[in-house]
């Protein structure tokens, strides 16, 4: 206890401390800020190395980056174009980046989310749903053992196809008949939950959505 927390409870430097000095003391302590790793790992993020591991997510991680029209691109972040090493060299500018930037308080939505998209092994839809404790509904049983039956009948009343998941969907052709329903709402859900979107996507939020939407039950 410091000082000044002694003071603040009239005891001195050597007295004892109360239950009242303790709640005192308590609220004289500075409460450690939060930076935006903090954050990362709140929301079920993992950082991805910054030494030599998670060698394939950053490069899956550095030709997402790289794609043209990216409005999340790390300011003062060079990209080389014409060096024989030019992979290795751009994932490791990426890599200085986000060790910089995920110390920082600043927890702007902005920076978080170039964190979010680029500092993280990247997750799929599916992974990301059960990592914030969301259940994914059956889609691979028949009705006779589908656990999630039920929930997909209540789902197929306000799904129309077209919010969609898939974009090979067959809703519009399922008819009346509430099981063809059911077949091709978890169809569409087991296209979209193991596709190939990731969290570095930039449409990937608004894809979760849909995803705990129509596949999940939180």
């Amino acid at each position: 206890m410091s000082t000044l927390s002694k003071i603040a409870c009239g005891t001195g430097a050597t007295g004892a401390v109360g239950t009242g000095c303790y709640f005192v003391a308590t609220n004289l302590e500075t409460p450690k800020k939060k930076t935006i790793s903090d954050r990362l790992s709140k929301e079920k993020f993992t950082l991805l190395s910054f030494k030599s591991g998670n060698v394939e997510e950053w490069k899956a991680v550095l030709k997402e980056y790289e794609k043209d029209g990216n409005t999340d691109k790390f300011d003062g972040v060079s990209l080389d174009t014409t060096s024989s090493d030019k992979d290795n060299k751009n994932i490791a500018s990426l890599k200085s980046t986000c060790k910089d930037l995920v110390v920082k308080e600043d927890l702007s939505e902005d920076l978080y989310r170039r964190a979010r998209r680029w500092c993280v092994v990247p997750q799929s839809i599916k992974v990301r749903m059960e990592s914030l404790g969301v259940k994914v509904l059956d889609y691979t049983n028949e009705k006779s053992s589908n656990s999630s039956w039920r929930e997909w009948e209540e789902k197929i009343k306000t799904y129309t196809g077209t919010s969609i998941l898939s974009t090979g969907s067959t809703w519009s052709s399922s008819g009346s008949d509430n099981d063809a329903k059911v077949g091709v709402i978890k169809t569409d859900c087991k296209t979209f939950l193991e596709g190939d979107s990731r969290s570095y996507d930039s449409d990937f939020e608004d894809k979760y959505k849909k995803a705990v939407t129509w596949c999940g039950l939180s």
